[in-house]
């Protein structure tokens, strides 16, 4: 789970840092909605997706990515419940991936 959080993390505030305009070329690689989002008002969602992993295990998947995640989610600021793990069926069912 120490992997995961170090990897969310570094996405996260690459992510920020890129919107900001604080990582050098980063700026230039992020779609024209990511680059004109208002970072005061936005809100975020750290989600994990695990290919193949059955329904009934992703809750405390959910739970334990979320207790892992929760020293950033206090640090930036985030809403408590922005860290969720799903799989790839209800990624696919939200856009997420095709």
């Amino acid at each position: 789970m120490g992997e995961i959080r170090q990897k969310l993390t570094n996405a996260a505030q690459l992510t920020i840092a890129s919107c900001l305009g604080r990582h050098g070329d980063a700026v230039a690689e992020l779609p024209a909605a990511l680059q004109a989002l208002d970072m005061r008002t936005c809100g975020f969602k750290l989600v994990l997706i695990i290919n193949g992993v059955p329904k009934q295990y992703l809750p405390d998947l959910s739970n334990a990515l979320a207790k892992e995640m929760r020293p950033l989610v206090k640090t930036l600021g985030f809403d408590p419940l922005s860290v969720s793990v799903i799989n790839d069926i209800k990624a696919r069912d939200i856009g997420l991936i095709v």
